[in-house]
């Protein structure tokens, strides 16, 4: 069981020492914005500190004053990491999990027989088909946990039969077979028993009333432009809470008439602001456009070539292997996700850990110990979400601009341009970096597995010798 208390930033008096009215809902067509904070967000002093960097810092900026909500949230933060994980398997992003580390599984009947190659499989044979030793397998298999999206007990039944099969293959007995089936039914949840009520009290009290009335779909062009009002603030969870939102909403309009032309539609005038998000990038039909430092190492990554080509980099720079020049700040867009990447935005600890703030910070002025990259990014989100209000703030509809128009400020603009144009270029330079990391990889993984078959091989013919 889970809830969310939706509150509103208003002036200080002697009987709101704060500054916070409790709301029920935000007005369907009310320029705004919306923070959707972090897991840590759960009581009102943490929602209302979130919601005072927005007034603080962006509404000076604006031509008129806008209204700044926020969430507080009310749930189990143990169920978080199950479902944020689960959902970078939904999106397809665990391709790079080892059977050894904790891994969360979103299952479904399309994506079962890969899953199960990738994910489950490896945790109880070997790439040469041999099983494991029991005991590493057990722990392995004791370590994977299972969303089904389906019918729970068909989806279980599936998995589980699949497993006792090559099991049995690979000469474990059918009691372990059994054992670790059951196993996987105890690790096992159906995705609709994750905890969402708390993203259904936000989706009906922000973004229900902006594209439907009384139940009944609105004209598109309405929708657009109410949804094109709302703009959203979002750090580490809260981009996940956004990214369900999403979700909730295109299932929402599907019952109220609108075609999947015009979900889309209205689904990209809708911009989040993403501070460390802990979500797959690059997937979502909002305008979401993130920050992240590679120092950050609080938030989830996916398990992908990026996250794989990163880590591989930190550790020869941490032994002084390389340089830290690496990774120069880049912009990576499309399926990649629109990111703002960075190599660090603040100044590491004395002890040379890097600053809990890579993952904290989400301001849009300078703070204590940031770098020139960290200040100048500051700069850039503030940027992208005053444009995004001021845009909000037309009184006819007009669509969201694109993001080289949106990071620009009110100087030196035309070199605005230029430098994201930069972004961009090393963006591409560090995905083309990114590949030819992963093809060196998947090639030495495939002469290993070839030689471990050769030898197998061998093994069998000097038997038959």
């Amino acid at each position: 069981m889970s809830d969310a208390d939706l509150i509103l930033r208003v002036d200080k008096t002697k009987t709101n020492k704060h500054g916070i009215a409790h709301v029920a809902s935000i007005p369907s067509d009310e320029a705004c914005v919306l923070y959707l904070g972090g897991n840590g967000t759960d009581d009102l002093r943490a929602a209302s500190g979130n919601a005072k960097i927005i007034e603080r810092e962006i509404l000076p900026n604006l031509p008129v004053h806008v209204p700044v909500y926020a969430v507080k949230y009310d749930f189990d933060n143990d169920d978080l990491e199950f479902a944020r994980d689960a959902n970078f398997s939904k999106y397809g992003y665990n391709f790079l999990s080892s059977p050894r580390a904790m891994d969360f599984v979103s299952v479904n009947n399309k994506n079962i027989n890969l899953i199960f190659q990738r994910n489950v499989l490896p945790r109880v044979i070997t790439a040469t088909g041999r099983a494991r030793k029991f005991d590493l397998a057990k722990a392995n298999i004791e370590k994977l946990y299972v969303a089904f999206d389906g019918n729970l007990d068909e989806m279980r039944g599936k998995l589980n039969q699949m497993l006792r099969t090559e099991m049995l293959k690979a000469g474990f007995s059918s009691s372990q077979a059994i054992m670790f089936a059951k196993t996987i039914v105890r690790n096992s949840t159906a995705s609709k028993d994750l905890d969402f009520e708390y993203i259904s009290d936000i989706f009906n009290k922000a973004i229900l009333p902006r594209i439907s009335d009384n139940g009944r779909r609105l004209p598109l062009n309405v929708a657009m432009a109410r949804m094109r009002k709302i703009n959203i603030i979002a750090h580490c969870h809260g981009a996940y809470v956004a990214q369900k939102l999403e979700e909730k909403m295109a299932e929402t309009m599907r019952k109220l008439g609108y075609d999947a032309r015009e979900i889309r539609a209205v689904q990209s005038q809708t911009l989040v602001v993403a501070h460390a998000p802990v979500i797959p990038l690059g997937k979502s039909k909002f305008r979401v456009i993130s920050f992240t430092s590679a120092r950050d190492y609080i938030s989830a990554r996916p398990k992908n070539w990026v996250t794989k080509y990163v880590r591989n980099k930190q550790y020869q720079e941490n032994r002084k292997f390389i340089g830290d020049d690496w990774l120069p700040s880049c912009f990576l867009a499309g399926k990649n996700g629109d990111v703002f990447i960075i190599h660090n935005a603040f100044q590491p600890r004395n002890n040379g850990r890097p600053s809990e703030y890579e993952h904290q910070n989400a301001h849009y002025l300078p703070i204590e110990k940031q770098t020139d990259i960290g200040k100048f990014m500051n700069t850039v989100a503030g940027n992208i979400l005053t444009n995004g209000i001021k845009n909000a703030l037309n009184k006819k509809f007009v669509p969201l601009p694109p993001t080289r128009e949106l990071v620009l400020g009110d100087s030196s603009r035309d070199d605005m341009r230029k430098t994201f144009d930069k972004l961009v270029k090393n963006g591409r330079a560090f995905m083309a970096d990114v590949y030819k990391f992963a093809t060196a990889q998947v090639r030495g993984l495939q002469a290993n597995k070839s030689r471990a078959t050769e030898n197998k091989c061998n093994k069998v013919s000097d038997i038959q010798r």
